[in-house]
């Protein structure tokens, strides 16, 4: 309609003129160029290309969102394991009344197992609880069993071995009070969940 009105404004109605077919090629021009940007091929010739626009927003990555969750999963898994334990270590004998086996399976249970057989065996418990706080330093998706390691930074201060049968503190003078747990955790088992394998103390290692 516009090409029209345009055409018929240059020679008043009749047999185009020049100037009117001039006129009409420059609208059609004109209006191509609103939705269209020309780039010149190698001939010198242009050809018009779509004007595309970028998003605003860039979706965030999948496996950048899955390691997240799988971070804050396996800490939850080695907090609650350390619960357990607190709570085992109370009374040694009376381990099978914690959940400690729900989080900490294989070498992890073994060792955790072997120290309170140990405890029970003197007559010690530990009165008090740890404070702690978590780090996830790696996390393997791709693996198979998928893992993570996790470092607990222990501050056993408020936590001490005490004669079960007296209450005297029987803490070791020099021993260090706060130090380095590094746990492994691993996608295990036939329900295919968190889990704690294995662990090691560093108590050369402050934090």
């Amino acid at each position: 309609m516009h090409e029209q009105r345009v055409a018929h404004a240059a020679h008043g109605g009749g047999r185009p003129s020049r100037t009117g077919v001039a006129a009409v090629a420059a609208a059609t021009v004109g209006l191509l160029g609103a939705g269209l940007t020309a780039c010149s091929g190698s001939d010198g010739s242009t050809e018009a290309e779509p004007v595309t626009k970028s998003p605003a927003h860039a979706s965030a990555s999948p496996s950048a969102s899955a390691e997240d969750e799988a971070r804050k999963q396996v800490t939850e898994v080695v907090r609650r394991m350390r619960e357990e334990e607190t709570k085992a270590h109370a009374d040694p004998g009376k381990v099978t009344d914690t959940k400690l086996t729900d989080y900490a399976t294989d070498k992890a249970l073994a060792s955790i197992n072997n120290q309170l057989f140990q405890y029970e065996q003197l007559g010690l418990v530990l009165k008090g609880s740890p404070e702690s706080s978590y780090t996830v330093t790696a996390v393997n998706l791709a693996g198979k069993p998928r893992s993570a390691t996790v470092e607990e930074c222990l501050d056993t201060t408020g936590w001490k071995p005490v004669k079960k049968s007296t209450g005297k503190d029987v803490s070791t003078k020099g021993q260090p009070r706060r130090y380095v747990m590094t746990y492994r955790v691993e996608i295990f088992g036939a329900k295919a969940r968190w889990m704690v394998t294995d662990l090691s103390r560093d108590k050369g290692r402050s934090c």
